[in-house]
């Protein structure tokens, strides 16, 4: 048995930070295009060989897959398009959650101001323009939809679109 978790959500949203600590208090293998980029570049900040990255990320996935291996991909994935992909390319794992996390443009902007690797101003409103908040209809090849809501003060709140994630619960508080 073995659970594929995907992290979608603008970047600057608290994404990386809650799937770092929900891969490690769950056992899962932590993947992120970021750091793909830092090992081909010895930095995250350089994003570049975007075809290389995407394809070692990928592999990793894969072999996650194979191997039985539960993992999470943080990723942005802002289109269902986006993310549908990963069912179609991953179908062999037994299990498929997806876990979205929404924050207003201006937590996002702040949170995004103050990282380690800045995205540019212009980059982050066509990132914040393109995400598509999941929907239970169009989504509903997911064993699980979770939406967490980020609203900068007391942590994530959080619903759940299709089944319930006991995982997720427990990680949040609510």
């Amino acid at each position: 048995m073995s659970r594929l978790f995907l992290m979608s959500g603008p970047s600057g949203s608290g994404k990386t930070t809650f799937a770092k600590g929900f891969a490690k208090e769950n056992g899962l293998l932590y993947l992120c295009p970021d750091d793909f980029y830092g090992l081909f570049h010895g930095d995250d900040r350089i994003h570049e060989d975007e075809f290389d990255v995407w394809l070692s990320l990928w592999r990793a996935i894969h072999l996650a897959e194979v191997h039985g291996r539960d993992c999470i991909v943080d990723t942005n994935s802002p289109t269902r398009v986006d993310r549908d992909q990963f069912l179609n390319w991953f179908g062999d794992f037994t299990e498929h959650h997806m876990i979205y996390v929404d924050a207003p443009a201006q937590i996002c902007l702040n949170n995004n101001a103050s990282r380690r690797r800045v995205i540019p101003d212009d980059e982050m409103y066509r990132i914040l323009s393109r995400m598509e908040r999941p929907q239970i209809y169009e989504d509903s090849r997911w064993d699980t939809v979770t939406v967490l809501i980020n609203d900068g003060n007391a942590g994530y709140t959080f619903n759940t679109l299709r089944g319930y994630m006991r995982d997720v619960r427990r990680y949040v508080s609510v």
